[in-house]
């Protein structure tokens, strides 16, 4: 990325452009994304299309914030889950012998595949939908999540525009991993300098409070 004060090549992770001493979001003199210049209160560049951002002094949001934001997604999260896992049962009990009370030491091999079946059906359905209630919504005009949007924070890339489908689509992955390895990557948000969580860094965004 460009300077917006200088001009001059700046890695995405610095606070101060080295060439100028100034923070690389917080001018207006050149695009951040191709370096072209650009004018106060000019909002777009005319020569690569990309938004004009000046994010020096956006402010990163905090492990707790973004915790809150994710209690919120989960109980949204839940409703359609809770729908396919009653449809699940339903169909359940239709594949199986005449009880509700079932003994399944007993039951037949064939409507103990099929209720297995059922099962894996309803767990890829339910992590589709959080698959793509997560990239849609963090690549969407609020760039955040239900969640995210009733806190007041959002996802940036490092530019400070919004982001692409295929970077939300690979964060999720990355969100994914962050769960796996005990919640490390989760709670590398509240000890990093810009409060970046593990998939964050595995996709170059940013996640800060709405002006």
């Amino acid at each position: 990325m460009y300077c917006r004060e200088c001009g001059s090549t700046v890695n995405q992770h610095d606070e101060f452009c080295l060439s100028c001493g100034f923070r690389p979001n917080q001018s207006s003199n050149y695009c951040q994304s191709c370096g072209e210049e650009t004018k106060a209160h000019q909002e777009m560049c005319v020569n690569c299309g990309e938004m004009l951002k000046s994010s020096g002094g956006e402010k990163f949001a905090g492990f707790w914030l973004r915790v809150a934001a994710v209690l919120i997604d989960c109980v949204i999260l839940a409703v359609p889950a809770g729908i396919l896992s009653i449809i699940g049962f339903i169909v359940g009990l239709s594949l199986s012998p005449d009880s509700l009370y079932v003994d399944y030491n007993n039951m037949e091999a064939e409507v103990e595949a099929k209720l297995m079946l059922v099962n894996f059906i309803v767990n890829l359905l339910s992590g589709l939908i959080g698959l793509f209630y997560f990239t849609i919504f963090h690549c969407s005009k609020w760039q955040a999540t239900i969640g995210k949007k009733v806190v007041g924070i959002k996802v940036i890339d490092y530019n400070g525009g919004k982001i692409s489908f295929w970077k939300s689509f690979g964060r999720y992955f990355g969100y994914l991993l962050s769960g796996m390895i005990l919640g490390i990557g989760f709670i590398m948000a509240g000890l990093t300098k810009n409060k970046e969580a593990l998939h964050d860094m595995m996709s170059s965004t940013l996640v800060i409070k709405k002006r």
